[in-house]
Parts: structure tokens; C-alpha cells; sequence
């Protein structure tokens, strides 16, 4: 009698304790999900202000016609020097107040030619030939007629001459905005594909983690019905930003406002032709165009890429910030 009341008293520990072992032994079965970590955003990128050079110097714009490759003749295998020779003329410049426009441009033409080793046909000549045949020019450009005259006198193989269409220099009230620098672009650029991978693979994670987080639920709601985790995804304190796009940051970039300032515009505008003096035939035509803060470096800049454009050789103008 004894023994199976104390039975009947040990039996529900021993029922508790082998309740507490299966309880205690599936949980570690099932640990509980960890969240995968979300990567970190790219730092924005950095901006700086727009100096004067920036927003006013453009790009040379050009509009030309090769009608027939210009040839070089070269002294020997390895020389800098051709024997092909150039005759420039002096540039009409109407509405110049200051008169200088046209010769300026000339002159440039000149010392371009010649750092590209072609030959140059003196300017005291070409001056001594057109007093003698009685050409002068002022305000307008002398006809392909005369210029083949004189270039055949000149014993020129080409001849190049043309008109200044403008050619001033003036103060403006420009607007100086922010812009990102291009090492920040290629940082920017390389941190954002980085951290689209990295999301990608969050994201996959992510997919494995609320399986399991699901499984975890319905062991634990069957056996511990106060065990309950939320899903990331639908955790109402867990939320995730997109990364902007570099596209995107630039567009911010230009919106946000800036400074005036005072700044010296110069404009330039040429109009050339380069005839073969034995044919007589044009065979380039063009006119380029560019804004500066300088007007004798800016005509010096749109010269060489109208001479590249010419004789088809590698530009030499010096490296310059353009306002894009």
C-alpha cells in the first residue's frame, strides 16, 4: 500500500521532467532563425563648387566638309618638317570695332600650322603679291579666284583664308552650381554596383530566413505558444531605403542652388576655306564656334581644332575645364 502511493506521487515529476526533455530537446532542434543583416548604403557622393572656367568655356563646336584629303609631303622617313606649304591670308573681320579680330585669327592659323611642321608661306610675301595685283580686303573675304592667284604666285601648294563672324569679350552675371567630381563618380559608381550585389544577396537570405522563421513558428506556437518572432519583412520597425543611382544624385546635384558671380565671356566664330592652288578646287570648308574667359586663348583653342580638322593630325590644344 505504501509503495504504490508513492508511486502514484512520483509518477507526475517523472511525467513533468520527460515533458521538459521533449520541450528542451526540440527547440534544439529548432534554434531560433537569425535575421540576416541588411549591407550598408553607399556614402553619398561628394560634391564641389563650379569655378568661373567650368561654367563658361565650351567645347569647340565644328561644322566642316573635306572634300579632298589634304596630303602632307614629308622631307625624309623620320622628319617633323613637310614639304607641303600653307599660304594664309588675312581674315576679313566685319563688325571688328577693334580691327584686330581678323589678323589675330591669321596669326593663329600661322603658328598652328607650323607646330604641325607645314610649311608656311611668309606673311611680308603674301602682303607684297596682293599690293601687286591689286587685291585688298577689309570687311570681306577675297574669292577663291584670287586666292588661286595669289597662292600660284606664292608658289603655295594651299591656300586658307576666311572671315571672323564674332569676336568680343564682355562681362556676365553667371550662375556658379555644385557638381560631383569625377573621382567621386568612378567611387560612387563602383560603391553602388558593390552594394547591388550585396543586396541581391540579402535578398536571397532574406527568402531563407522567413522558411525557417516560418517553421520555427509552428514548432514553437505547438509545443511554446508565447514563442513568436516577426518576419523582417513584416516587422513594423525594420525598413529598407533604396540607393539612389548615380543618374539620380547628379540630378539633385544640379538643382540645388548656387552663387552668382562676374565673369569676362569671350565669343568667337570663324568661317575658313582651303583651296588647292594647282586645281583651284575648295577642297575643305568649315566654321567652328566657342565661348572662353579668355578671347586670345579661346581663339588659340578653336584654330587647332579647325587645323586638326584640316590636315586630320592629333589636336595640341591645351587641357581646359568646359562647362558640360
Amino acid at each position: 500500500m505504501f509503495l504504490n502511493v508513492r508511486f502514484v506521487r512520483i509518477t507526475p515529476i517523472i511525467i513533468i521532467a520527460l515533458a521538459l526533455f521533449l520541450v528542451i530537446g526540440c527547440a534544439a532542434l529548432y534554434p531560433r532563425p537569425i535575421a540576416p543583416r541588411q549591407p550598408q548604403m553607399p556614402m553619398a557622393p561628394k560634391t564641389a563648387s563650379q569655378t568661373i572656367e567650368m561654367v563658361v568655356n565650351t567645347d569647340p563646336v565644328l561644322n566642316f566638309n573635306q572634300v579632298d584629303p589634304i596630303q602632307l609631303r614629308y622631307k625624309s622617313k623620320d622628319s617633323n618638317t613637310s614639304d607641303t606649304t600653307f599660304a594664309v591670308l588675312a581674315f576679313a573681320s566685319p563688325g571688328d570695332f577693334t580691327g584686330t579680330g581678323g589678323s589675330l585669327v591669321s596669326d593663329t592659323f600661322y603658328i598652328s600650322l607650323a607646330q604641325r611642321g607645314v610649311s608656311i608661306i611668309e606673311r611680308e610675301k603674301i602682303k607684297e603679291i596682293m599690293a601687286e595685283q591689286k587685291i585688298a580686303r577689309k570687311n570681306s573675304a577675297i574669292s577663291a579666284e584670287e586666292a588661286k592667284r595669289i597662292g600660284i604666285i606664292a608658289g603655295a601648294d594651299y591656300m586658307l583664308f576666311g572671315a571672323v563672324t564674332e569676336y568680343k569679350s564682355e562681362t556676365r552675371d553667371v550662375r556658379l552650381g555644385r557638381f560631383i567630381p569625377e573621382k567621386e563618380i568612378q567611387r560612387y559608381a563602383a560603391d553602388h554596383e558593390a552594394y547591388q550585389r550585396s543586396y541581391a544577396d540579402y535578398q536571397m537570405a532574406q527568402a531563407r530566413y522567413l522558411k525557417e522563421v516560418e517553421q520555427y513558428n509552428q514548432m514553437q506556437m505547438a509545443m511554446l505558444s508565447t514563442a513568436h518572432i516577426y518576419p523582417q519583412s513584416q516587422n513594423p520597425y525594420a525598413s529598407q531605403t533604396r540607393a539612389k543611382t548615380l543618374e539620380e544624385w547628379e540630378d539633385e546635384v544640379q538643382n540645388r542652388s548656387g552663387r552668382n558671380a562676374l565673369a569676362t565671356v569671350a565669343s568667337i566664330g570663324i568661317t575658313a576655306r582651303v583651296i588647292n592652288v594647282q586645281t583651284g578646287e575648295i577642297v575643305w570648308v568649315g566654321q567652328g564656334a566657342k565661348r572662353h574667359i579668355q578671347l586670345q586663348e579661346g581663339t588659340q583653342i578653336l584654330v587647332n581644332k579647325l587645323v586638326g580638322s584640316i590636315l586630320k593630325v592629333p589636336d595640341i590644344s591645351p587641357n581646359e575645364h568646359v562647362a558640360k
